[in-house]
């Protein structure tokens, strides 16, 4: 069947039909990208900006307007929910994504019901988006926004360390399944083929595989010890703070907490524990920037060619589009916990989500470089059949025409794919101090304190949220451990910008 397109205002020859074909499209192409949406990192810049300033109301609105785009759920039912609306599909789009940004936003107003009610809704829908798609192929005559939106290795990971994080919070009774699925988490990624949404045929490279770049992250073997230690299961913590040693390179917090729990030293009889969770500054932002074509791109890109049948495509060096990390807050001071001795405790370093997120996208990047190439291939081949096409039937000069707008069409408003979670912290530093039972103080220094209910035997949780580090971070003590202030006689009314908050509902079951 042919179909004929008119061209120049008449109707095309016969042997026209397909040149017009090709220039029709490459113009739509042409200004469907002109007039087409922002990219990831332009759209998500002002809740970045607004969250990283410590401006969480403002933040909220922003990832709530986000939301309403992407999922098509009124603003105003996705505020009276807290982001918990039935009506709200993680697995449309990239809603999931800015569910992420939702959660941390629940998690600074106090709200880890909500937190991790959706951390854990993102959780299950990241999950299942582990297998090739139609989108990946029609990013091939796109780009790579085109693809479904799959986390990247170390937001797998974090999705469960803040959803542990979190429940600690909470009654905490779901925290050590959240913090075993992190180390279970790990190893399946840590196990996988280079390239697990191709199927059998990542296996076709067994001499490339970026996760043997990846380190071994210790925050869920800690989790996993101060869970155990505080139920007294001092067998099974002491192993799981001995591979937090192991993986922190013999890190001051974890080297202590596995001596600790080897000599079964829990705290002094009349004192219980608090840990410290410092949650600190900007975490990675994925920007546009762009990268040649190395050799070892080259090489995975001529196969995946083959692969993806396009094997007559000419591989060019030519420099393409490629997500890079802005890494805003790399070198974060420790807060310092004044003690009524005097003395003073620190946190130490437990993850470093800016070097994990770096080092893992430069692992990966010969493989994201080799897709963008073969997209460049292919739009190539495109390009020369049209140019060849029209050059027979209406010359060599409009044949040179008719192929660099199909060039252009095809390639000029090619982006990166900047899509990531970023108002995960650039840091998660930890501390554990001891307190005689009663109401405490607990000092951070630069004008942040919190009031903490320790009781004999027990742990207790503080976990200060603080992004913009020029201000005070958001204290969160969890619910066994707070210590509500006096209800004023008249409550002042909320801010404009901020909608008054239903009662949170029960916290849900974990599963």
């Amino acid at each position: 069947m042919r179909i004929d397109l008119p061209c120049s205002g008449r109707r095309a020859r016969s042997g026209a039909s397909r040149p017009c074909f090709w220039l029709a499209a490459a113009l739509f192409s042409l200004a469907a990208s002109a007039a087409g949406c922002a990219s990831h990192d332009q759209r998500i810049r002002l809740f970045r900006e607004h969250y990283g300033a410590g401006r969480i109301a403002e933040a909220e609105a922003e990832i709530d307007n986000l939301l309403r785009s992407e999922s098509g759920v009124p603003v105003e039912e996705i505020r009276a929910t807290r982001g918990l609306s039935e009506e709200i599909d993680p697995d449309k789009g990239d809603t999931s994504l800015y569910l992420l940004e939702k959660a941390m936003v629940r998690l600074a107003r106090g709200d880890g019901d909500a937190a991790v009610r959706i951390l854990r809704a993102c959780r299950d829908a990241i999950d299942e988006r582990r297998k090739l798609s139609a989108g990946d192929f029609v990013s091939l005559v796109g780009d790579d926004t085109m693809r479904p939106f799959r986390a990247a290795d170390y937001e797998q990971i974090m999705v469960r360390v803040m959803l542990a994080i979190s429940d600690l919070v909470l009654e905490g009774k779901d925290s050590f399944p959240y913090a075993l699925q992190i180390g279970e988490k790990q190893e399946e990624i840590l196990g996988e083929p280079y390239a697990p949404d191709l199927g059998d045929v990542g296996q076709a490279r067994p001499d490339y595989n970026p996760r043997q770049h990846y380190r071994r992250l210790a925050i869920g073997a800690y989790l996993e010890g101060i869970i155990q230690e505080a139920a007294y299961a001092t067998t099974t913590a002491s192993k799981a703070y001995a591979r937090a040693r192991e993986w922190s390179a013999d890190s001051p917090l974890a080297a202590a907490a596995a001596e600790r729990a080897a000599n079964g030293r829990f705290a002094p009889e009349g004192h219980g524990v608090i840990h410290v969770f410092y949650l600190a500054g900007r975490g990675p932002a994925l920007v546009q920037s762009t990268s040649p074509v190395t050799d070892a791109a080259l090489a995975i890109a001529q196969w995946w060619a083959i692969i993806a049948g396009h094997g007559e495509a000419v591989i060019t060096q030519s420099a393409v589009p490629v997500p890079g990390v802005l890494a805003a807050d790399t070198a974060i001071a420790p807060l310092y916990i004044r003690e009524p001795d005097g003395s003073d405790a620190t946190t130490e370093l437990l993850l470093d989500t800016n070097a994990v997120a770096i080092e893992q996208l430069d692992a990966n990047m010969p493989w994201i470089i080799a897709r963008a190439a073969v997209r460049r291939a292919v739009k190539a081949v495109a390009a020369e059949a049209v140019r060849k096409q029209v050059a027979k039937e209406r010359g060599r000069d409009t044949g040179f025409l008719a192929g660099l707008i199909t060039s252009a069409a095809l390639t000029w408003w090619e982006d990166a794919d900047t899509r990531n979670w970023t108002a995960l912290p650039a840091q998660i530093q930890a501390a554990r101090i001891t307190r005689p039972i009663g109401d405490q103080e607990i000092d951070l220094g630069q004008g942040m304190r919190a009031r903490v209910r320790v009781r004999q035997g027990r742990e207790s949780y503080l976990v200060v949220l603080r992004p913009n580090l020029a201000a005070p971070g958001i204290l969160i003590v969890d619910e066994y451990s707070r210590i509500e202030d006096p209800s004023p006689e008249s409550p002042p009314e909320a801010p404009a910008s901020e909608p008054v908050e239903e009662p949170a509902p029960p916290a849900a079951a974990a599963h």
